[in-house]
């Protein structure tokens, strides 16, 4: 053999071992984010709930993550109003759009939920995407990255700098909002959570009232858009939970424990009564 056949031929083997090693790293990676594998393992206790015992499953924003609390917390409340046995997973997590939660509905209709909690937020446009590179599911794997636990409390102290950065990106972010997407979003997400679950419902925490006031109620606005639009759909609309004391949010928008608490009770006792008394 030549030395420039041998050259070819260390050069194909390379390229094969290159090739292999990349389809190898895309079989034993996951292109899931560890959130959103977290929330897939949330779902497992609706999965492998006993009979007679009721599936909910809740898909939001930080917003809902901290007003209806923990999987435990949502369904003690549920239950403690009059739903029955309930196994609850509350996968609300921050920035949530119908886009991230793609990788994780197929999951959520295998569970087989009965009842859908969902919150208008998730039906806005969102600015970025998760990294799914090959690189960075590479690096998780090294690492180990195991599944984040998606209901930490999230609750960051009010402060005028943050409070500022917040209201001036939230308020460019309501301006630029095309109500036409959301609504499309949100009538072909119905489609098919109407073929999957029993019952839909909304959860909408009240942000405080010096936050309305200062977004001049823009975000009243898209919230009543979804809801007027998704009561053509069937899903009934919510009824109204007037926002507490300012001392009852972490900061501006997310409610804190003591606010959560009065919140949860509050709106599992309106939805279980629209539920059982239609």
């Amino acid at each position: 053999m030549s030395v420039a056949q041998r050259s070819w031929l260390a050069i194909g083997m390379a390229a094969v071992l290159v090739l292999g090693v990349f389809a190898t790293a895309l079989v034993v990676t996951d292109h899931r984010t560890p959130a959103e594998r977290g929330a897939i393992a949330a779902l497992e206790p609706v999965a492998e709930r006993p009979d007679g015992h009721i599936g909910v499953v809740v898909l939001g924003t930080s917003l809902s993550r901290n007003a209806l609390s923990t999987h435990g917390e949502l369904g003690a409340a549920l239950a403690a109003a009059g739903l029955g046995e309930v196994a609850a997973a509350n996968l609300s997590v921050p920035v949530a759009s119908m886009r991230w939660y793609r990788e994780v509905l197929d999951h959520v209709w295998a569970a087989n939920p009965d009842i859908l909690v969902i919150e208008p937020g998730i039906f806005l446009s969102r600015p970025f995407e998760h990294d799914r590179s090959l690189r960075t599911r590479i690096s998780q794997w090294f690492e180990s990255a195991e599944p984040v636990d998606i209901n930490a409390s999230i609750c960051r102290p009010r402060s005028d700098r943050l409070w500022k950065r917040n209201l001036g990106r939230i308020g460019r972010a309501l301006i630029g909002h095309d109500s036409t997407d959301n609504l499309e979003r949100l009538r072909a997400f119905l489609n098919e959570a109407e073929t999957r679950v029993d019952r839909i419902v909304w959860v909408v925490p009240p942000k405080s009232a010096i936050w309305t006031e200062a977004v001049g109620g823009r975000h009243l606005v898209i919230e009543r858009q979804l809801i007027d639009a998704a009561a053509d759909l069937g899903v009934s609309p919510v009824a109204p939970i007037k926002p507490p004391p300012l001392d009852h949010y972490c900061d501006f928008s997310h409610l804190n424990l003591d606010g959560a608490q009065q919140f949860l009770e509050t709106w599992a006792t309106a939805t279980v009564k629209a539920i059982v008394e239609p």
